[in-house]
This record gives structure tokens, C-alpha cells and sequence, in this order.
């Protein structure tokens, strides 16, 4: 009987290791995963000319296209990957601006000592989601030149140059 309960007791044992192993391998590769998207979808914005190349090659390979069929889809690819970088450019000066906004409304409700610390984290998040060549450049100058609303002057805790 004690031989019996010993190989039960460790039955469990293994059973709950099993399921410690099976679900910290879940959370790490799922967090790899998320890093990984998150790294091909910056790089395809940040660097067209390899975006291109890939989606050109894919398509020659599974469609089994000659060089010249190739040279032609490389062609369009790298057109219309660049018209989708104009469009996308354009979608987000339009975007910017509200998020200006939404800052600078949700800024006001939060205590001034803490003020610099929320436009800081904010900043960081839009920088990791929005981030793409020389915008982020362009929009350090807008902020350092803006002036905030009429009713938000009040609110300023002086740590902008504006």
C-alpha cells in the first residue's frame, strides 16, 4: 500500500510539473510571437525596399515566375508599396493632430505633478506604435513649437519650452 500511495503521490507531481512546463512555454512563446509580428511590421514600414523584395519573391515562388514576370511584380510591388507608404503618411498627419489632443485633454485631468510623467508614457507608446523614419523627428519640432489651448495655459506645469 505505501508503495502504491508513493507512485500516486508522484503521479500528481508530474501531472502538475507537466502543466507549470506546458503553460510558462505557451507564455514565453507567445510573448516571442508578439515581439516577432511586432518587429516584421515595423521593419516592412521602416524599410520598403525589403518589404518589396520579399512580397516579389514570395509571389515569383509560389506562382513559379520567370525572371522577367518577376522583374515586372517587383516593379509593382515596389509602385504600390510606396503609394501605401504616401497613403499611410497621410492617414497619420491627419491622426497626430488628435492625438495632440487627446493629450493634451487627458493632461488636464491629471494631477500637474504627474503631468510630465503621463506625456512621457504617452509618448513612449505612440512612439512604439507610430514610430516610422524622420516623423517622429518632424513632430518633436511641432511640440516643441506649439502653444497649448487658451484654458490649458493655466494648467502648464512650465515643463514645455512653448
Amino acid at each position: 500500500m505505501t508503495t502504491e500511495r508513493r507512485i500516486h503521490g508522484r503521479t500528481w507531481l508530474v501531472v502538475l510539473l507537466s502543466v507549470v512546463i506546458f503553460v510558462s512555454g505557451a507564455i514565453v512563446g507567445g510573448g516571442a510571437t508578439m515581439m516577432w509580428i511586432r518587429n516584421q511590421s515595423r521593419e516592412a514600414w521602416e524599410h520598403p525596399e525589403r518589404m518589396s523584395e520579399r512580397i516579389a519573391g514570395r509571389i515569383a515562388e509560389r506562382f513559379e515566375l520567370d525572371d522577367e514576370q518577376t522583374a515586372r511584380v517587383r516593379e509593382v510591388v515596389r509602385r504600390r508599396h510606396q503609394a501605401l507608404m504616401q497613403a499611410r503618411e497621410s492617414m497619420l498627419s491627419q491622426v497626430d493632430p488628435e492625438l495632440d489632443r487627446f493629450t493634451d485633454e487627458i493632461a488636464a485631468q491629471i494631477p500637474a505633478d504627474r503631468r510630465d510623467d503621463f506625456r512621457s508614457s504617452f509618448e513612449d507608446m505612440r512612439r512604439s506604435w507610430f514610430s516610422h523614419k524622420g516623423r517622429m523627428a518632424g513632430r518633436e519640432k511641432r511640440r516643441g513649437r506649439r502653444e497649448l489651448p487658451p484654458g490649458d495655459q493655466l494648467l502648464d506645469t512650465g515643463s514645455d519650452d512653448g
